[in-house]
Parts: C-alpha cells; structure tokens; sequence
C-alpha cells in the first residue's frame, strides 16, 4: 500500500451541527485555525466539518479548540460526530486557582 493509501485511510471528517447560521459561523470564526467547511443540512441545520488526517495531536488540537469555543464563547453545547458516532460537548468549569495549588 502506498504512502497516500496510508493517508487517506487515516482521513476522518468532524462535523460540527449548529442550529443556526450565526451559531454555524462562531464554531468556524472559534476553529479559525483549521480548514472548516460550512454546509447547510437537509432539516435545516448547519454543519461545520473539519477534515482530520493528521497525527492524534492534530484531532486533539482540534478537540480542544471546539471546548475552549464552547466554554468562553458559545451559548449551548456543540454536537459533534466523529467516526460514526456522536457526542455532545457541554462547557467546562475552567480550572479554579485556590492557595494550595499555587507553587511556592
């Protein structure tokens, strides 16, 4: 099997359904720093996919990049597909800073 074998079965789409155009556009302004593409969905919801093919560091990038969006810019939680299945990401608490976890 050649190298671009190998690559193309490595690719994974991860789409994004938003609700609305405007919520579609945030996740794509959120993910500015992967190639997004938007499409509008049959039941009129909006998908922003991303194409995966990198190594898992590119994927978790990815991952990352939608949490902080959801967490510090978004108003409801994204649902996300990826291989098949998929998954709803809801905000995170960010970390809280108390005196013991300070270094001295």
């Amino acid at each position: 099997m050649s190298d671009a074998a190998d690559n193309s079965a490595q690719m994974q789409t991860l789409t994004i359904k938003a609700r609305t155009l405007e919520s579609a556009r945030g996740f794509v302004t959120g993910l500015a720093g992967f190639k997004t593409e938007l499409d509008e969905a049959d039941d009129g919801s909006y998908l922003v996919q991303i194409t995966l093919g990198g190594p898992d560091s590119d994927i978790i990038a990815v991952l990352n990049a939608l949490e902080d969006y959801v967490t510090n810019r978004s108003q409801e939680p994204a649902e996300v597909g990826l291989a098949g299945r998929t998954y709803e990401l809801h905000p995170t608490d960010p970390p809280r800073i108390t005196a013991e976890a300070v270094p001295a």
